[in-house]
């Protein structure tokens, strides 16, 4: 990824307000407690974001890939919003992302590595985040499950 070092210091100033407000732009709303709605968080977590000037990276790398929609312009407001399609090959039919899971961590690493530490750093911090809560879902659907095996024994 070639960037000008314009690019490279917008890169590091960008700013909560800015993604926020795309992100906005994303859902169609218009004021912090619908965006809440939309990312499926609280208007508390929106807030906590913006006093310390917190990006979601893990949420913007996640709509990007469902979305098709462009990192640069989510994150630093830069180039198109969304990207242009990906070569035939890397796409399967009704896939609309990456051929395989290989190919879809090789794009991912490429990414990554193109951050510098604190943004990879930050990235990971989410993924880690977000890795804990899918744990806990997991968690409370299996107990759910034997609460209603429970009740049925009754």
């Amino acid at each position: 990824m070639n960037m000008s070092s314009k690019e490279i210091n917008r890169m590091s100033s960008v700013q909560t307000s800015d993604v926020l407000a795309r992100l906005k732009s994303v859902f169609a709303v218009s004021s912090d407690t619908e965006l809440a709605k939309a990312l499926d968080t609280s208007a508390q977590t929106i807030s906590s974001w913006k006093s310390r000037n917190h990006i979601p990276y893990a949420i913007c790398v996640d709509l990007a890939i469902r979305k098709g929609l462009s990192l640069d312009w989510l994150i630093c407001g830069i180039t198109d919003r969304q990207l242009p399609p990906p070569p035939p090959s890397v796409n399967e039919p009704g896939d609309g992302y990456a051929a395989s899971p290989d190919a879809r961590a090789r794009r991912l690493l490429e990414l990554f590595h193109d951050l510098n530490a604190e943004q990879q750093q930050n990235i990971l911090r989410e993924v880690q985040e977000k890795h804990r809560v899918v744990q806990m879902q997991r968690q409370i659907e299996q107990l759910q499950a034997e609460m209603l095996r429970f009740k049925k024994t009754d």
